[in-house]
């Protein structure tokens, strides 16, 4: 995944490292400007909104109002019909599901909430 952060102070890209996270995850930057830094962001993040924080090395961290979003794309989901009486297994799978899923996601089968 690759993202494009626009702002300002960023330093041009001789006056040190700079550590991009949005959340807890890291995202390597691979050019920047002044005004612009584009990174890259490994594996599958959890969907969810989360903060982006810019550390540049010898001028500070940058903290703004600004969140991303991730989004969660559920592409596909077995067995496609179960009856409302419960009790059946429900598989789904696609981006953006977290590892931790029984933690972080609450599933409604016809409003009816899943154990995970």
């Amino acid at each position: 995944l690759t993202v494009t952060i626009f702002g300002g102070g960023f330093a041009p890209a001789e006056t040190g490292a700079v550590v991009v996270t949005i959340g807890e995850d890291v995202c390597t930057p691979v050019s920047r400007t002044n005004s612009m830094i584009k990174c890259t962001v490994t594996g599958e993040p959890p969907a969810g909104q989360k903060v982006v924080r810019v550390f540049v090395a010898g001028v500070g961290v940058q903290i703004g109002d600004v969140t991303f979003d991730y989004t969660m794309d559920i592409t596909s989901i077995s067995p496609a019909a179960v009856s409302m009486e419960g009790g059946a297994t429900i598989s789904f799978s696609g981006s953006g599901i977290p590892t931790n899923a029984s933690q972080r996601l609450e599933i409604r089968v016809g409003g009816v909430r899943c154990r995970i």
